[in-house]
């Protein structure tokens, strides 16, 4: 997921995107219980929404980008640990 090349490196868009935490998990190659921890867990700014039969987490784009930073230094630090235990 490269956000630089969509809207520039310095600019967000100017209608903000809105995702929710499937799309999100389906960007990043992740679970979407591991979003979903990292909403909770490091208080990213998030909506809930009622939808007809449930509730659903609605982040912009830069909720999105704050997660995608954390999910490659968890994946980073995974990478280091195996390394260093070989």
């Amino acid at each position: 997921m490269n956000f630089k090349g969509m809207f520039g490196i310095y600019g967000k868009p100017d209608a903000q995107k809105v995702y929710t935490v499937r799309e999100t998990a389906d960007l990043l190659e992740a679970s979407c219980d591991e979003v979903r921890k990292y909403i909770v867990y490091r208080n990213i700014p998030h909506k809930v929404i009622r939808t007809k039969e449930s509730r659903a987490i609605i982040l912009d784009y830069d909720a999105v980008r704050l997660i995608k930073e954390y999910h490659e230094a968890k994946l980073k630090k995974r990478e280091e640990t195996k390394k260093n235990e070989l």
